[in-house]
């Protein structure tokens, strides 16, 4: 993917891939660029808005900041069931029990 990066730099499927294939705490700032590089092209991708923001969630203890991107992520694609549910996770990890509960059942329906 490295490969078809340099003759493609602005791929936006590329990029994503390969922010995909980095998944993991000890590659998470490899991730974190890729994706920060997809939204430098188009900040209104949700699904990197999203993947950015459940990585940061998972990996990393900038919670406001993962909120803030799935949030937007969301108000771009409120259908997405991914995001749904990373905003519920968002929720919980932000202490709002009730919101991240309503987010787990709007999964889950």
């Amino acid at each position: 993917m490295t490969e078809a990066l340099s003759i493609f730099p602005k791929d936006v499927n590329l990029l994503y891939m390969r922010s995909m294939s980095a998944d993991g705490r000890e590659t998470f700032n490899k991730m974190e660029a890729d994706l920060r590089s997809i939204l430098d092209l188009d900040f209104s991708n949700p699904t990197a808005l999203n993947a950015l923001g459940y990585s940061m969630l998972i990996y990393t203890d900038r919670t406001n900041e993962a909120y803030d991107l799935i949030k937007k992520a969301y108000d771009l694609n409120p259908s997405d069931p991914a995001t749904i549910d990373s905003l519920g996770w968002a929720h919980f990890k932000l202490g709002n029990i009730q919101d991240a509960l309503y987010f787990c059942d709007v999964h889950i329906s």
